[in-house]
């Protein structure tokens, strides 16, 4: 190589490099933080106050108020459920959406917003849907369906005994 386009072609590399670099400090940017849990709402006699409460203590792993929203729970009787994970929360905000009131029966849609980081184009913007059934009973509305996007973590048995 000439001295000339040496010199070209390393100012090109540079040029490039500098690019990719800049891109992922700009994606990095646009990246959404850490939700933060949120504070319960007060109004829990209508379906989305409860669906959205509901998520509140899984994210702050109220184990208590998690599972009193819930009309039936096998978890509670056979002491099975260690905790709740919710780390796909952590990767995108969720919204309560429409709500479908039919009598003592409810339906909620989530959904949850996630934004990834994306390369030329800017962030990759992806929605998840899901419904969360409730009933009403005794003035009171309770979920009957598992809550989309938050996990049970169960408690193992412990190991068989070794006998020598």
């Amino acid at each position: 190589m000439t001295d000339v386009s040496e010199r070209a072609f390393w100012g090109l590399l540079l040029v490039l490099i500098g690019g990719v670099i800049l891109t992922g400090v700009v994606a990095a940017s646009r990246a959404p933080a850490d939700i933060a849990p949120r504070a319960y709402l007060a109004e829990e006699t209508e379906p989305a106050g409860v669906v959205y409460n509901a998520y509140v203590a899984a994210r702050r792993q109220d184990m208590e108020r998690f599972l009193a929203y819930f009309k039936d729970t096998p978890w509670e009787a056979n002491g099975t459920l260690s905790g709740i994970t919710t780390y796909e929360l952590d990767r995108g905000e969720l919204r309560v959406g429409e709500v479908e009131i039919n009598g003592n029966r409810a339906s909620v849609q989530v959904l949850l917003i996630e934004q990834a980081p994306g390369f030329l184009f800017g962030p990759e913007v992806r929605v998840r849907e899901g419904t969360v059934r409730l009933e009403k009973s005794n003035g009171r509305w309770y979920i009957v369906s598992p809550l989309p996007f938050v996990y049970p973590v169960w408690k193992l048995p412990p190991p068989p005994s070794r006998e020598d």
